[in-house]
């Protein structure tokens, strides 16, 4: 028995057509590519689609020009809007048309959808998580300030040629848009039976800010030094500073102002000038802690012009625990003219010691 072969032609195709995978959908490019395959999802992330040939692909929503499925497909809207459908094509624009189920034929614009799913429940974002309910702050019980106390040993050269010991301390807070920063030196060395260092120095700095960097001070200092003769000097100082930034790790600011220098000498007698006072305060932390600070302050004498008083003080500090470090002091004292007879210039003195912090 002889079979067609055009017969047997046709039931080979036929077969071939029943076990063939059917892809329904499609998705047009902007730049003419054409894509067979099924579109699975729309999201923030673009256009899911399973492709025939390169299987599941994300394409950007700005390069899809439009679309067409055979299944109904759910689309949320910039606006809030949801529309399900199957999606048929427009014509060159970046557009598509959702044949409702009523029959009827939205345009939606292909950048007005926010999200897309074959299911419209899908399109709901996930619940949020409930926010855990804030507990009440326990009230403050540190202490309103903060500063630290130092206890150094070292030695000086210049006016003074001694061993010492010397005390700082600092101490500031803040309340309102203002600072108060308090500051007290003793120090005392002894060589010979002879005093060689006896001092005493009191300081204190209020701090008006007009914004986050300009402010008006106040400053008024005290200092007693034996050796050198002084039984009192006193600098009142007002001005206007600039802060150019206090962060953790690094703060930078300067100010001028113009006051009264008041001195009073064992063998000179008193002594009462104007005077001008211009500072420069720095402080950087290096790798994780390690604090690096420079206080420099110029008094400039107006009774007797070209006379100055410089005064820097150099800091250095490595911490040990959270309230104790290592600190090495550089500090140098220069005058250009100094009142009292049989004073030098400049006292330079290097102290290294242990600092606490509360």
């Amino acid at each position: 028995m002889h079979t067609n072969p055009n017969l047997r032609l046709f039931l080979f195709l036929f077969v071939c057509l029943l076990t063939a995978p059917v892809y329904a959908d499609r998705l047009f490019t902007s730049n003419g590519d054409r894509l067979s395959g099924t579109l699975t999802g729309w999201s923030e992330d673009g256009v899911r689609f399973e492709s025939e040939l390169a299987g599941p692909v994300v394409i950007e929503a700005s390069r899809v020009q439009t679309l067409q499925t055979a299944a109904p497909f759910a689309l949320l809207l910039t606006d809030g809007a949801r529309l399900i459908g199957a999606l048929e094509p427009v014509d060159a624009s970046d557009e598509v048309y959702v044949r409702l189920t009523d029959d009827k034929v939205a345009r939606v614009k292909i950048a007005d959808v926010v999200r897309g799913a074959t299911d419209e429940a899908l399109l709901n974002p996930p619940e949020p998580e409930p926010e855990p309910v804030a507990q009440e702050a326990p009230a403050d019980t540190a202490k309103p300030w903060k500063g630290s106390v130092s206890l150094l040993a070292g030695a000086r050269s210049g006016n003074k040629e001694a061993i010492d010991f010397y005390l700082k301390s600092k101490a500031e807070k803040s309340f309102d848009s203002m600072e108060l920063t308090l500051r007290g030196d003793a120090g005392y060395g002894q060589s010979q039976s002879k005093v060689d260092t006896e001092e005493l120095r009191l300081q204190g700095d209020l701090k008006k800010f007009l914004d986050d960097n300009l402010y008006l001070f106040g400053d008024q200092g005290f200092e007693y030094d034996r050796p050198e003769g002084i039984q009192l000097r006193s600098e009142s100082t007002a001005g206007v500073g600039y802060r150019f930034w206090n962060t953790k790790r690094s703060e930078l600011s300067t100010d001028f102002g113009a006051g009264v220098l008041y001195e009073r000498y064992l063998s000179a007698g008193d002594n009462v000038e104007p005077s001008l006072r211009a500072s420069l305060e720095y402080r950087q932390t290096f790798w994780e802690a390690t604090e690096l600070s420079e206080l420099l302050t110029v008094y400039p004498r107006l009774g007797t012009l070209g006379s100055a008083r410089l005064m820097s003080s150099t800091g250095l500090k490595q911490p040990i625990t959270d309230t104790l470090s290592w600190t090495m002091n550089l500090d140098l004292d220069f005058e250009t003219d100094p009142v009292a007879r049989n004073i030098d210039n400049m006292d330079l003195a290097f102290r290294s010691g242990l600092q606490y912090q509360f």
